[in-house]
């Protein structure tokens, strides 16, 4: 009897996830299962962390916006059922311990993010970035991938349309970029999301609010949503 009640517990506790999810997520179909990305595989990887800042202005580091950003999107990705990865998920880099020089450190970093995506086998694969350049001008949110690689392209594509509904401030495309390692190597679909540029005053003051983070994290999620249920029509 006790083991009935236990199953009849459970059963409810799940339609009951769904209820919310479709409450919170009015724009998302199932993909997979009960749970629209029950059966999906993703790994997140926000960059730099530890020794590495990445770009950074006035004291603001990439590498700390990339994280925020990141948490937010596994959160919302981990609701909706997928099992999601982080490369990092605290202030940390990983470079190998017997890594000296800054440069062996940032070889051996992103080295092991590869191999850290590699083993996992996901179904996709997202890498979180900020941008800052000398021209304060240029701003807006950006994807790009690997030039051969047309399922990245997809994936890119259909984040950066994401980007472009949601944030309303953005008309960029995604771009093919050939000297990323991280994309050359990945055999899985995978998209670079730069957020934003730091050294764009009226952009650099949105990334700072959770209010923008969480829409950052919200349209790249809806952009993974609109990649898989592009997939499950094939």
């Amino acid at each position: 009897m006790k083991r009935l009640k236990f199953l009849a517990w459970c059963g409810c506790l799940v339609s009951l996830i769904s209820i919310i999810s479709v409450l919170i997520y009015p724009d998302v179909r199932p993909v997979y299962s009960p749970l629209p990305l029950g059966d999906v595989r993703i790994v997140i990887d926000p960059g730099h962390g530890g020794m590495d800042g990445g770009a950074s202005y006035g004291g603001i580091l990439e590498k700390n916006l990339a994280l925020m950003v990141s948490l937010r999107l596994r959160d919302h990705l981990t609701l909706q059922g997928a099992t999601v990865i982080l490369t990092r998920d605290e202030d940390i880099d990983l470079s190998d311990a017997d890594s000296t020089t800054l440069r062996e450190k940032k070889r051996s970093d992103i080295v092991n993010r590869a191999k850290l995506i590699q083993s996992e086998q996901p179904d996709l694969a997202v890498s979180i970035h900020l941008n800052a350049i000398d021209e304060p001008v240029w701003r807006g949110a950006q994807t790009f991938y690997y030039p051969t690689n047309e399922e990245s392209q997809l994936l890119a594509e259909k984040i950066q349309s994401s980007l472009v509904k949601r944030l309303k401030n953005t008309s960029r495309t995604s771009l093919p970029i050939s000297q990323v390692y991280l994309l050359k190597v990945t055999e899985q679909p995978i998209a670079l999301v730069e957020l934003g540029f730091l050294s764009n005053d009226e952009e650099r003051q949105l990334l700072l609010t959770t209010a923008y983070q969480e829409k950052l994290a919200i349209s790249i999620f809806y952009g993974i949503i609109d990649y898989l249920s592009s997939k499950d029509k094939e």
